[in-house]
């Protein structure tokens, strides 16, 4: 895979800023869209500072073991409907939740979705599985900024385990950037994750 070895992989330090971006962003501004932009463009930053290879995202491909990851990453639409009555925070109205972030605005939401599943699972696989050291410490942070954007609308303990399904998810996902050398599968399965969770929505939002 054309990207950096573990040597030359970024401070594990870096694995910080998406905490910092979620906390200003969502906890102290309120603007989901400048955590967003915080976070990429700390991943942006970080795969500059290590010479990330663009083509990698595009190498590594196996049709059959893509295909079983992003069916796998697919369950996640019928998992997140299924279990949202008893994940949701009491009191949470979902739908204001996103049209107070500007989710109202047709446009807005429509290239949002286009971005989150495009260039977002390429910046977070470049950088996460990408540049940042091979290690479970990684992982965790992965799941770690998840978790402090969940426990906004979930119960903490379904936050924790959403966090554990997320380590999970990192590991698996590290393993088949080294594995197949490429980040071809990671970027296809995430991005049908991506999906997943754009397609529950409609459920989990109050009648």
């Amino acid at each position: 895979m054309n990207t950096p070895n573990q040597n030359s992989s970024l401070s594990a330090l870096w694995g910080f800023w998406p905490l910092l971006a979620v906390y200003v962003g969502i906890w102290l501004v309120g603007n989901a869209l400048l955590a967003v932009a915080l976070y990429h463009g700390g991943l942006l930053l970080g795969m500059w500072r290590r010479n990330f290879q663009p083509r990698s995202l595009l190498q590594g491909w196996s049709g059959r073991e893509g295909l079983g990851m992003s069916l796998l990453c697919m369950g996640t639409w019928p998992l997140v409907i299924l279990l949202w009555p008893w994940m949701q925070l009491g009191g949470l109205d979902l739908s204001a939740e996103l049209e107070a972030w500007g989710f109202s605005n047709f446009w807005l939401t429509a290239g949002f979705i286009v971005y989150s599943l495009t260039l977002h699972p390429m910046l977070e696989e470049g950088f996460w599985r990408g540049v940042m050291p091979k290690t479970w410490l990684t992982d965790l942070q992965f799941a770690a900024f998840h978790v402090l954007v969940l426990i906004k609308w979930v119960h903490w303990p379904w936050a924790l385990l959403a966090g554990g399904v997320l380590t999970a998810a990192s590991w698996i996902w590290r393993w088949y950037a080294e594995r197949k050398q490429g980040l071809s599968i990671p970027v296809l399965s995430h991005a049908i994750a991506d999906l997943a969770l754009i397609l529950a929505l409609p459920w989990m939002m109050p009648a």
